[in-house]
């Protein structure tokens, strides 16, 4: 009977190692397979219903961030599928620091944002996240978002196309605004 209960209280479709790979076991040692792993169990878990299992502590965020800040691949993956398990701050802070690639990582953001199929929508979203040092200096403002514009406009890989017109038409739009 204890066994149907464990059962059943656990989340089904799991990878077999998702006992090895929590964001803790990823904060403390981040590897590429524990990245992986991570992500696919926060997969799993988002479309089992399980999602708030998978919610890393705020620690555990800033130390995805400053993997993210460094340009690692996985990490930008991984960010990117948190997002359905982050809220208030934890959840804009990481938005900001996946935005930031689109000047610092150009085409690593493009290829996270093309792999993980983020709609046209959500690529608006994100490419307005400014630093908050930005928020009461309109021309600081525009000039990061014209270091960002320049920078996506040097990716050239075709494969990219698509989403960088939708990041750099975002970005566009939005400097309109801020004028």
């Amino acid at each position: 009977m204890l066994g149907t209960i464990l059962l059943i209280g656990a989340a089904p479709d799991l990878p077999a190692s998702h006992e090895l790979c929590g964001w803790a076991q990823y904060a403390a040692h981040p590897s590429k397979r524990a990245c992986r792993c991570l992500t696919e169990q926060l997969e799993a878990r988002k479309a089992s219903g399980y999602a708030d299992e998978a919610r890393p502590t705020s620690l555990e965020a800033m130390k995805l961030i400053a993997l993210l800040e460094k340009g690692d691949s996985c990490s930008a993956g991984l960010a990117l599928a948190s997002f359905h398990v982050l809220d208030g701050g934890d959840l804009e802070d990481m938005m900001r620091a996946v935005s930031a690639l689109s000047a610092s990582h150009p085409s690593l953001l493009l290829q996270v944002l093309d792999a993980q199929k983020m709609p046209a929508a959500g690529i608006e979203s994100l490419m307005r996240m400014l630093p908050l040092s930005t928020v009461d200096d309109p021309g600081r403002k525009r000039s990061m978002v014209k270091q960002r514009i320049a920078a996506l406009l040097g990716v050239h890989d075709s494969k990219l196309r698509r989403v960088r017109g939708i990041a750099v038409e975002s970005l566009d739009h939005y400097l309109r605004e801020l004028h």
